[in-house]
C-alpha cells in the first residue's frame, strides 16, 4: 500500500473511534491511541506522527486545550490536527480552526471520505515539512552567504587599504595620495577653492642608514610621520611617496597657512631633537604651492612646483654649511 503514515488517534474507547481505527489501519496506516489529552502531548513530544486525529471530549482536558499546547511546542506545531466531533456547530469548527486545526470529520462518518481527508492533509502536511525544511536550508545557505560577502568585504577593505597605504608609516602611498588628491582638486576646481601641497624631504637619510643601520633609518620615517600626523590635520591627505619623501594635501589655506604649519612642523622637530639619548638629530626640507582656481595646475604640476620649493630649501641648506 501506498499510504503508509503514522496516525495518533486520541479519545476515549467507543465503537465510532474503534471503527474509524480499523479503517486507518486497513489502508496501512500506522495507528497509534492515547486515551486522554496529557498522554497525547507525551506521545506528540517523544515520537511525532505525521497527522493525529483528536476528540474534542476528553477525560482530562478538552481538545482545544490539547491543540492550543500542541501548536506551541516546537516539535509538534506543524502536525496536522484533524477534529473529531458528533455534529459540531459552526462555532466550534471556527475555534478549532482558530486554534490551527486543518479540518473537522463528523461523526457517524462516511469511510471514502474520511480516509480522501486523510490521505488529502497527510500529502499537504507533509508538503508542508518539505518547505518548512527547505526553507532552514535557504535561511542557512542565506546566513552562510551573509558571512562569506561579509569575509569578502572585509578582505577588500584590507587590501584596498593594504594597496593605499604605507605599510611601514601608516601614511598612504603614493598611489593612495594620487587617488584622492585628484578627488581633492577636482573638488576645489568645481568649488573654486584653493588647496595647498607640501611636499617634504628627510634629511641625510642615507648617512643614517649608513651609520646607524636601515632599522634606525625606519625609526626616522615613523618618528617623521608622526611628527606630520601631529603637524596637519586628520582630513589632510598625508603619505609617504616613496624613500625619503613625504607629501600633505591641505584645503587649510589661508595668507598664514604657511608661515603657520612651517612653525608647528619646526617645533614637532625641535621636539623631537630634544628628547634624550638620540644618536643624530632629525632634520626635513620642504616646500609649499598653493593651487588656486585661476591657475588651472594639474596634481603634478602642484607638486612639481612644491618640490621645486622644497629642494630650493635644502640647498640653502646645504649652502649654510659650507
Amino acid at each position: 500500500m501506498n499510504n503508509i503514515g503514522v496516525i495518533l488517534v486520541v479519545g476515549e474507547t467507543s465503537e465510532s473511534m474503534e471503527l474509524l481505527t480499523e479503517h486507518l489501519t486497513a489502508e496501512g496506516y500506522q495507528v497509534r491511541l492515547a486515551d486522554s489529552g496529557k498522554v497525547a502531548l507525551t506521545f506528540a513530544a517523544a515520537r511525532p506522527p505525521e497527522l493525529i486525529l483528536l476528540d474534542n471530549h476528553l477525560p482530562d482536558m478538552d481538545g482545544f486545550e490539547v491543540c492550543r499546547r500542541l501548536k506551541t511546542r516546537e516539535e509538534s506545531r506543524t502536525i496536522p490536527i484533524i477534529f473529531i466531533n458528533a455534529s459540531p456547530d459552526v462555532d466550534t469548527q471556527v475555534a478549532g480552526l482558530r486554534l490551527g486545526a486543518v479540518d473537522f470529520i463528523t461523526l457517524p462518518f462516511h469511510p471514502e471520505e474520511f480516509l480522501a481527508r486523510i490521505q488529502i492533509h497527510l500529502e499537504l502536511g507533509r508538503l508542508h515539512a518539505r518547505l518548512e525544511q527547505e526553507a532552514a536550508h535557504l535561511r542557512m545557505a542565506n546566513a552562510q552567504l551573509q558571512r562569506e560577502i561579509a569575509e569578502c568585504k572585509r578582505v577588500a577593505a584590507e587590501i584596498r587599504k593594504i594597496s593605499l597605504r604605507d605599510e611601514l608609516t601608516g601614511l598612504y602611498n603614493r598611489r593612495g595620495f594620487i587617488t584622492l588628491a585628484e578627488q581633492q582638486l577636482r573638488a576645489a576646481k568645481r568649488a573654486k577653492s584653493q588647496i595647498m601641497s607640501v611636499f617634504i624631504d628627510v634629511d641625510d637619510l642615507k648617512g643614517i642608514n649608513d651609520t646607524l643601520g636601515h632599522k634606525e633609518g625606519d625609526k626616522v620615517l615613523i618618528d617623521t610621520a608622526t611628527i606630520l600626523r601631529a603637524t596637519f590635520r586628520e582630513s589632510d591627505i598625508l603619505a609617504r611617496i616613496g624613500g625619503d619623501e613625504f607629501a600633505v594635501l591641505t584645503s587649510d589655506v589661508t595668507e598664514l597657512s604657511k608661515e603657520v604649519f612651517s612653525l608647528r612642523l619646526q617645533q614637532g622637530i625641535d621636539d623631537w631633537n630634544g628628547r634624550e639619548f638620540r644618536q643624530y638629530q632629525l632634520a626635513l626640507s620642504w616646500g609649499a604651492a598653493t593651487y588656486v582656481p585661476e591657475s588651472s595646475l594639474s596634481l603634478d604640476q602642484l607638486i612639481s612646483a612644491a618640490d621645486e620649493l622644497m629642494y630650493a630649501q635644502k640647498k640653502t641648506k646645504l649652502i649654510g654649511r659650507i
